[in-house]
């Protein structure tokens, strides 16, 4: 019974301070998005953000970018993202309580180089 009690104290706080945060989570997907839509032509956001979550993908023909690349610029610079088996959607970033706003410029500033070092 024990056990019961850590998950209903768990259940209460998501309750009571949930929507918030997820509210907070929302902007900062936002700001994101915006950030990365309007940074470089190659980089483009799949899809309109509703929640936490923005997905993105590097569409470059002759090979110089690529979403693998800048997953792995990414990766090296410690701004987590998830690599999905999708051609149309292979990239995706997802804010949480465990991102803030300086996490959110630090996002973009790495992906911002991704592009300025080719």
């Amino acid at each position: 019974m024990r056990k019961v009690g850590i998950l209903g104290a768990a259940g209460i706080v998501a309750l009571t301070d949930g929507v918030a945060r997820l509210n907070e989570d929302h902007v900062r997907a936002q700001r994101l998005a915006k950030a990365l839509g309007e940074m470089h032509p190659l980089l483009s956001v799949v899809g309109e953000v509703q929640t936490n979550m923005v997905f993105v993908r590097v569409q470059d023909e002759t090979g110089r970018y690529s979403t693998a690349g800048l997953i792995e610029h990414l990766l090296v610079h410690r701004v987590l993202v998830y690599r999905l088996d999708s051609p149309f959607v292979p990239c995706r970033f997802v804010t949480s309580s465990r991102v803030d706003d300086a996490d959110i410029d630090r996002a973009i500033a790495v992906v911002r180089g991704y592009f300025a070092a080719q």
